[in-house]
This record gives structure tokens, sequence and C-alpha cells, in this order.
């Protein structure tokens, strides 16, 4: 039987910088970002400062006014320009594997929908959970994400899409990379963390979760099951 495979984005998939750092390089690069722009970030964070570092990781009002479907197109093209060269090489491996074992791919991620749904088409994963932007009339507000996979919020919306699905949570398998991730990697039946920060790294020793450091080429089949 396919099981879930839940697979996050930044510093797992691809190594840093974020693509939400690279499609904003993109749309400056194209004019679109502007003074508007850095002032809703800017007074995103002064109303969110109680979160601390957090605030930052939910700042997606950096996109306020821009056109949802020149978003769209150039996270599209951010895509093709990274996949497949700039995925880490054990992850792509990885995919394939699970792919020919008939596991449903998801990718789970903070970061935008559209940046979610373009790194999904060209890594061919069945679903796209991300960043969900408020907006009207075609243009982003700048407002809190309607949506933000996140922390334990990666858990909940990876229970849900089971749930929908007719899966189990803990017979799914789950890739991350940070300490942020742990919600999610806990609840799953296969958790691997790729080149992992100190938390995780120390949380996986502990647990006998795989670990795939980095520059690790990719291995002949999909992750095995988690160590007792």
């Amino acid at each position: 039987m396919s099981r879930p495979v839940f697979v996050d984005l930044d510093g797992t998939l691809v190594p840093p910088p974020s693509t939400e750092v690279r499609l904003a390089r993109v749309l400056a690069a194209e004019g679109r970002l502007g003074a508007r722009q850095l002032a809703a970030w800017l007074a995103f964070l002064a109303r969110h400062a109680r979160l601390g570092r957090h605030a930052l990781r939910l700042d997606k009002a950096w996109l306020a006014g821009l056109d949802v479907a020149a978003v769209a197109n150039a996270a599209q093209r951010l895509a093709a320009a990274l996949v497949p060269g700039s995925v880490r090489p054990a992850l792509r491996e990885r995919l394939s594997a699970h792919r020919a074992a008939g596991d449903r791919l998801v990718l789970l991620t903070g970061a935008p929908q559209p940046l979610a749904e373009a790194f999904a088409q060209r890594l061919e994963m069945e679903h796209a959970i991300g960043a969900l932007c408020a907006r009207r009339g075609g243009r982003y507000l700048a407002a809190a994400p309607l949506r933000h996979p996140f922390g334990t919020a990666k858990r909940i919306l990876a229970a849900a899409w089971c749930e929908r699905h007719g899966a189990r949570l803990e017979a799914a398998c789950a890739y991350g990379d940070s300490r942020h991730d742990l919600a999610l990697l806990a609840a799953v039946g296969t958790p691997v963390a790729v080149a992992p920060d100190r938390v995780l790294a120390a949380h996986a020793r502990r647990r006998g979760w795989e670990i795939i450091p980095t520059g690790t080429p990719g291995p002949p089949g999909p992750a095995g099951s988690r160590t007792p």
C-alpha cells in the first residue's frame, strides 16, 4: 500500500538561501518590489514584534499589492531554474525511489503557496501545501497568512491531509532539516533528518532516526522504517 511522504522545501530539498528570498530577488530584478512592499514588511514586523524571530518567518507582507498571477509566474520560472540542479542529490534519489514505490509525495513548506506549487510540479509531487497568503482582487494583502505550515502547524496539516486521503500519519514518512520540523517528524513512522540543525541532529541521534548529512549522495531506495 502506498504511504504519504511529506517533504520540506527550504533547507531540505533546496539548500539556503530560501526559495522565498530567491523569489524576492527575482521580483526585485523585474522592478516589482518597491517602497510599498518594504513598508508593509516593516509594519508587519512592528505589529508582531512579540513573536520574536517567528515574526520574520510569518511575514509575507512583502507581497502586498503584487499581482497574484505575476508572482505565480515568477515562482514557476524560479523552480525551472533550480530544479533539478539545485536540489540535494540525495533527495532527488529519494523522491525517485518513493515514486517507484507508489508513495504519495506531498511538499509541505512554510514558503508561499505559489512556490510550493511550482516546486511540486517540477519535482513531480502530487500535492503542495504552502503558506496561503491573503489576497483580494487578484493582488496580495499585507496580512498574516491564512495558513502557515510551520512548527506544530506542519503536523496538524499533515494529519488533516492524511484524514482527507484515507491515510495514517503514523505510517507516513517525512523529511525535514530543522528543529521546527520536530513535531511532524515525531508523529510519522519514518522520520528523516536532512542536513539537520544542531537541535534536530541531537534529537535524531537520541531517537535513532535516519540522518542524511550535507552532501550525501542519493541511496538506491526509499527510507526504511524508524528504529524503535
